[in-house]
């Protein structure tokens, strides 16, 4: 019994543990339609970057405590998580030979097109460890500009447990759900031939 109760004991504190993990390098492993010989600089702009706030209780006896809590700048997608994200882009073009060689924007290589990602905003909300991101990227330099907006959010496609863990299901918090735009469609994922 006692073995039981320390196996379940740590099922539950397993389950709510939320480590701190590196951004995910970006892959792409389907099938590549387009590669090329031109040479590409990679740009990133930074706009608004926030956070929500919510209030903790503590209880002092009987008696709730209400304590301010939040944001946590080190939680969100800042400006360096942003070009890290950068990097591993440019390192994924290359890997695909999207582009011949893709420059840093700090590089004083001169490059036929422009890459540019813009954050327009970046949200995070700590009581379910969800991102909100706008996004626009824009490539100039090719035969006509090219620009397309994302609005990402971390928990679309997240498993009913993992909703779950993260406070996603009514059920298990105070707030109502409220459904995201969610990630690009397949439609807008379609590879566009002509930009090169």
């Amino acid at each position: 019994m006692r073995l039981l109760t320390v196996i379940a004991l740590v099922f539950f504190l397993g389950a709510c543990a939320t480590p701190h993990a590196p951004l995910t390098p970006v892959s792409f492993s389907g099938p590549m339609h387009v590669t090329s010989d031109k040479t590409a600089k990679i740009r990133l702009a930074s706009g608004a970057i926030r956070g929500s706030r919510d209030i903790g209780l503590i209880f002092v006896g009987t008696t709730p405590v209400p304590i301010p809590r939040g944001p946590y700048p080190h939680l969100q997608f800042n400006e360096e998580v942003q070009r890290i994200f950068v990097e591993s882009f440019r390192g994924e073009l290359q890997r695909l030979q999207i582009f011949r060689a893709a420059f840093d924007d700090s590089s004083e290589e001169l490059s036929e097109l422009d890459v540019q990602f813009t954050f327009a905003q970046t949200f995070h909300n700590p009581n379910r460890q969800e991102y909100t991101l706008d996004v626009v990227m824009e490539i100039t330099g090719g035969k006509t500009p090219f620009t397309r907006k994302y609005h990402v959010i971390s928990s679309e496609g997240d498993s009913w447990w993992e909703k779950i863990k993260q406070g996603h299901i009514p059920f298990f918090r105070n707030q109502p759900v409220t459904p995201g735009d969610g990630l690009i469609s397949q439609d807008e994922q379609k590879r566009d031939v002509s930009l090169f």
